[in-house]
This record gives C-alpha cells, structure tokens and sequence, in this order.
C-alpha cells in the first residue's frame, strides 16, 4: 500500500491534488491492457472512459490556470494533460481566481473539491483492476475530510450523485468517501 504524509500548508490542497494526480497515473500505468473496457464502480465509465473522463477534468483545470491547451478540436490524452495540470498546479498562487463549470473561486478551493474526484475516481480505477493497494490512505482520508465538508448530507436534489451509502465510521478513507459520493464500496 501507498503510503505518503501529506502537509497542511497555505498549499496543502496543490500539493494534494498534484498527490492525487500522480496516484491515478500509477493505477493507469497499473492497468493490464487486456482491462481498458472493464467496467467500473462508476456506473457512467469504463476504465476508458474513465481515464478520459479524468484527463477532461484536469485539462480544463490547467486551462483555467492559464495553460494553453494544444489541440482545442480533441479530447486532452492522459499523459498531455497530466504533465499540463501539475506544470500550472505548481506555477498558481493559492488565492488565484479560477473559473470552472461549477464556479469561480480561488485555486485552493477548486483544488479541494477536484481532489475529490480524483480520489473517488481512483478508487474507481483501483477496484476495476483489484489493485487497492495501490491507494494512497492518508490522500484518500484527507479527500474524504474535505468532501464531508463541502457535500450535505441532504439534500442532493441538485448534485450529480445521490444519496448518501450508509458506511462505518472506521472504515478504510476510501469506503467512506465512495459512501458519501453515493458510490457502494465492493470488494475486490
């Protein structure tokens, strides 16, 4: 299992999101080739889909942080926009506006609520390959903290996920954050 302590600093959610972007590369590098169209825990995605889904995601972050984004007539490839969202992630001063389709609001804070989705998503990503292990627990409990805080409990009529899944409370970072995002934690 991947282990890492991460700070709490004026930029404490960069340096997470960044953790958390590195961590979901691990676990596609981890995924066997024959498994790109495996489902996922996420009903909307494949493993495919999902990467994809992901590498929008933090391509839109890095061109609101200033990026330019090579082709705007495709979808960003994983590895492209990953190098892109850590280069601006680490040249963004942490009270920065950024604009995003959920809003206007400083980095940090679009930061924090992209962290968890790139936590869910990885875990996602691990459970369709039963690679767990490979889940960083501290980025995973630092990501669910930040979730409870910001998602209500109810109501969720407007939010893109349902109700909460009911989970023990010392149950492993990433069962809890799944629960909370209305995702059911399986095993592998």
């Amino acid at each position: 299992m991947t282990m890492t302590t991460h700070a709490s600093t004026a930029h404490g959610n960069s340096a997470l999101l960044t953790a958390a972007i590195n961590q979901f590369d691990e676990l596609i590098r981890a995924v066997p080739t024959a498994c790109a169209h495996e489902s996922t825990p996420c009903p909307d995605y494949d493993i495919t889909e999902l990467t994809a889904h992901v590498a929008v995601v933090i391509d839109r972050l890095a061109h609101a942080l200033g990026a330019e984004h090579p082709d705007h007539d495709s979808a960003p490839d994983w590895t492209s926009a990953r190098d892109r969202a850590i280069a601006a992630i680490a040249v963004t001063a942490p009270g920065m506006p950024v604009s995003l389709p959920f809003g206007t609001m400083p980095a940090q804070i679009a930061y924090g609520v992209l962290l968890g989705e790139l936590t869910t998503h990885a875990w996602d990503l691990a459970v369709a390959i039963r690679r767990t292990d490979l889940l960083d627990q501290s980025l995973g409990a630092a990501a669910a903290t930040l979730v409870v805080a910001r998602i209500p409990e109810q109501p969720r009529d407007a939010m893109p996920f349902g109700p909460v899944v009911p989970i023990a409370f010392d149950a492993p970072p990433y069962d809890r954050l799944a629960g909370w995002r209305a995702e059911t934690p399986r095993g592998e």
